[in-house]
């Protein structure tokens, strides 16, 4: 492909097309007097009409909703070393992911959830909606329990535990599920060394009413910072 565009629209000092024509430095020129970049030219216009508009990208068209494409023009970005561009283009990308995220990777609502034992104010319900920092905390050693009612036997992808916990040390967890309280059927177990702020995740891929995450040994009072808990389309 073949592009013009005049020196004077790209104002980064520190990009390569400012190096290559800085006249520092001797480039190659074919016989029309045109440098060749090897380089994909598909996505080449997004880069140039970035440079147009120095660096303004509210006036620039750019292929936000396209998670491929932006990861092709982060490489471009970094390739020309226009460092603002591709910065611009990470927050994109992680914002497109988490919504992608959100909204194929359903997070479940738990009409109700119960646990083995509480410690004051470290109630399971903190679990539902976290929104006053606080976990559960069973306010003892294992053996203990956490578990949710969907109301009705729903698809469940994974699961995600935040760990709370001192100290550190090795933990069982058995993960159960059914169509009843108490649930039987082991659907993953996580045996091994955890510590605080850890997360533990499991995939599950079931259809099931009642959850349930019990502990057998912990060197700590039973407790979770955050569980979450993601649902199959």
């Amino acid at each position: 492909m073949h592009f013009t565009f005049h020196i004077h629209a790209e104002s980064n000092c520190e990009s390569l097309f400012h190096v290559l024509f800085s006249g520092n430095f001797a480039i190659q020129r074919d016989e029309l007097n045109r440098v060749f970049i090897d380089r994909d030219g598909r996505h080449f216009i997004y880069i140039l009409n970035y440079l147009r508009a120095s660096g303004n990208v509210e006036k620039c068209v750019f292929p936000w909703e396209n998670p491929l494409t932006l990861r092709e023009l982060e490489l471009e970005a970094e390739y020309y070393n226009l460092s603002a561009l591709k910065e611009l283009i990470q927050i994109k990308s992680n914002g497109i992911a988490r919504q992608k995220y959100l909204a194929n990777a359903v997070h479940v609502s738990y009409p109700k959830v119960y646990a083995s034992h509480h410690w004051e104010d470290n109630v399971p319900q903190n679990l539902l909606d976290n929104k006053n920092g606080k976990g559960w905390n069973s306010g003892g050693h294992a053996p203990q329990w956490i578990e949710y009612d969907f109301g009705e036997s729903i698809p469940i992808a994974s699961i995600a535990l935040l760990v709370d916990q001192l100290p550190n040390g090795r933990t069982h967890h058995i993960i159960t599920g059914g169509d009843d309280p108490n649930p039987r059927q082991v659907l993953n177990e996580l045996i091994g060394h955890t510590e605080a702020h850890q997360v533990l995740r499991a995939h599950l891929n079931t259809n099931v009413r009642y959850l349930r995450v019990a502990t057998r040994s912990s060197p700590s009072w039973v407790a979770w910072a955050k569980i979450d808990i993601k649902q199959n389309l």
